[in-house]
């Protein structure tokens, strides 16, 4: 289950998924409980600060690690590979003017706006500077 819901007033998305299995198959068990534990292990390894692509080598690193691979694929980025989360856009610095009218004139121009300002955290990711960094608290 997966859904983006959006704060009408400040614009933030709030994406987050969810996966059900209510079998009783254990391999399938143990790799879910797996996967949870390799997200554990990758979060608490983030520190502030660090870059989106350390970020991700970081990612990668303990799920090769653990045996598993990362094959997820993003339509709004050319070039996904290795994409292992994106940033939530308002999180981190303000809306322009400019942007704020383009997010109140419709749904169709917000969502765009919104998809676009996503950074992702990507093998592929070349942005330098403050501007690539992760913002963690």
């Amino acid at each position: 289950m997966y859904a983006s819901p959006v704060d009408r007033e400040t614009r933030i998305i709030g994406d987050f998924g969810m996966t059900f299995y209510l079998g009783k198959d254990p391999a399938i068990i143990n790799h879910l409980k797996k996967c949870l534990d390799i997200n554990r292990e990758i979060f608490a390894s983030i520190k502030a600060g660090m870059n989106l692509s350390e970020v991700q080598r970081l990612g990668m690193k303990i799920i090769s690690k653990n045996r598993v691979s990362n094959d997820v694929v993003s339509v709004t980025e050319p070039d996904s590979t290795g994409i292992i989360g994106h940033t939530i856009p308002a999180s981190y610095e303000e809306w322009t003017k400019e942007e704020m009218k383009i997010l109140q004139e419709s749904w169709t121009t917000a969502k765009d706006l919104i998809s676009s300002k996503r950074k992702f955290l990507s093998g592929a990711e070349k942005r330098n500077g403050d501007n690539n960094r992760a913002e963690v608290n």
